[in-house]
């Protein structure tokens, strides 16, 4: 990886701690330099200003996400009729927990930064919808098929509903009463199967 590249990570990095703790208004970009060691030019030079800044740290951080909940979308049998809801459910919530847990140091943060979305203003949580819309509007396509009394709009705060979810239980991995208890295998893959059937009977209204 060459210098310039480095010193992209080295901002990047600086700036999802900066905005996963404090929040997009309270982050400066003056913060961030003096964070990852470069003058504001570089910041200025790889990325303009603040928000195509936040956008690359989103960006960053939704790609291998999109990447592997398409891949397992892939492995559904699109085909029928009425697509499995669990199936489709599991495509959507399984590739957000394997990537944020893989680190264990960033777990946290990168659970607080997405949780903090939420709290951001219109314009900030735009840039975030941004980076996700494709992928949210194919699953909403197929959760309409799994689903067909369920309207476009009611999955839409559904599928809203299902990411506080992920985000409060990442958040609390390990802690007692924590629907995540640790980093095992076993452990993730039961609070998946809960999380799935949850939101499932949430999305069914049943």
């Amino acid at each position: 990886m060459g210098s310039a590249a480095v010193t992209k990570q080295r901002i990047l990095d600086a700036a999802e701690r900066a905005f996963g703790t404090y929040g997009f208004s309270q982050t400066t970009l003056r913060s961030i330099v003096k964070d990852a060691g470069v003058n504001l030019a570089l910041v200025n030079y790889h990325f303009g200003s603040k928000e195509e800044l936040y956008q690359a740290v989103v960006a960053r951080m939704a790609e291998p996400i999109i990447e592997r909940q398409l891949a397992a979308l892939s492995q559904i049998n699109l085909a029928a009729e009425k697509p499995s809801l669990e199936a489709v459910l599991d495509a959507y919530i399984r590739p957000g927990i394997d990537y944020l847990l893989q680190d264990q140091q960033l777990v946290l943060k990168r659970a607080n930064f997405f949780a903090r979305y939420f709290m951001e203003p219109i314009s900030v949580q735009k840039l975030t919808e941004y980076e996700f819309a494709e992928s949210d509007a194919r699953f909403l396509d197929i959760l309409q098929r799994a689903v067909p009394e369920q309207s476009r709009i009611q999955l839409t705060w559904k599928l809203d509903a299902i990411v506080l979810l992920l985000v409060r239980a990442m958040g609390q991995i390990g802690q007692p009463h924590a629907l995540i208890k640790s980093y095992s295998k076993t452990d993730i893959n039961a609070a998946i199967a809960e999380l799935v059937s949850f939101s499932a009977y949430g999305i069914k209204g049943e």
